[in-house]
């Protein structure tokens, strides 16, 4: 299916969010496979061998997503309130995984599948601690990462939801990712 306009894209989605079931059928195959590519994205700088695949990940999104009373108000909101599912359902997995294997060191994630330049190595519980910490000081900031890091959202896509140029944005990543570094070094 190829890519409806934004503007049908939004309308589409506030349909869907009132209850518009055939909003929804319309929408359904656009979504899978935009959720696929950001997904893919994402796990693209996993360690190899790493257990969970696109389409499991894209899947439990999903059906936290649905299951839940979400609201957005457009495209790219839609996609932040993604990310925020994509982020609870890895630091979910994570504490799961670090239950199991009892408090080990199992490496699960690192900055640089989604951003360009090389990053710090960290557990996505790490990385969700540094960022709910980074929140307490800056919360645009964090979010920021959270909606690329989690949720592969361009520069342009998060500055057009925080309602800030391209160039806040890549300036606020770069001193969060900045700030994240030493948090995660400590």
């Amino acid at each position: 299916m190829s890519r409806p306009p934004d503007p049908e894209i939004t309308k589409l989605l506030l349909a869907w969010r009132q209850g518009d079931t055939r909003a929804m059928d319309i929408l359904m195959p656009w979504i899978y496979k935009e959720l696929k590519q950001r997904a893919r994205r994402y796990l693209r700088g996993e360690r190899q061998g790493y257990t969970l695949q696109t389409t499991d990940l894209v899947h439990e999104v999903y059906f936290r997503f649905v299951g839940a009373d979400q609201e957005w108000e457009g495209r790219n909101h839609f996609f932040a309130v993604i990310a925020k599912k994509m982020r609870e359902l890895l630091v979910d997995r994570a504490r799961a995984q670090k239950a199991l294997k009892r408090g080990g060191d199992y490496r699960i994630t690192h900055l640089t599948g989604v951003v360009d330049d090389p990053g710090p190595s960290a557990e996505v519980l790490e990385l969700h601690d540094g960022l709910k910490d980074l929140a307490r000081h800056d919360p645009r900031k964090a979010q920021i990462l959270e909606m690329r890091y989690f949720g592969g959202m361009l520069d342009a896509e998060i500055a057009e939801i925080l309602e800030v140029s391209v160039s806040t944005v890549e300036r606020d990543q770069r001193m969060a990712r900045a700030w994240l570094e030493v948090y995660l070094s400590c």
